[in-house]
């Protein structure tokens, strides 16, 4: 009966740590998609608002959607 339990726990285990890595890898794309979005603000508003492009990356601001 503790192998069952030791492998339920196992399953558990590896699900919960296939959702959190899932988790991480949506917020990575959200930032990166801020990051460009607001880049490009900045160049169309000549630095008003919007961020700089500090991290000095190629971003066309043509393929970036609002």
């Amino acid at each position: 009966m503790e192998a069952i339990y030791g492998i339920f726990s196992i399953i558990v285990i590896v699900i919960a740590i296939s959702f959190a890595t899932k988790q991480d890898v949506i917020e990575a794309e959200r930032q990166v998609a801020e990051y460009q979005e607001m880049v490009c603000l900045g160049r169309e508003t000549s630095g008003e608002f919007g961020w700089p492009n500090f991290q000095n990356i190629e971003i066309t601001c043509e393929d970036v959607q609002r």
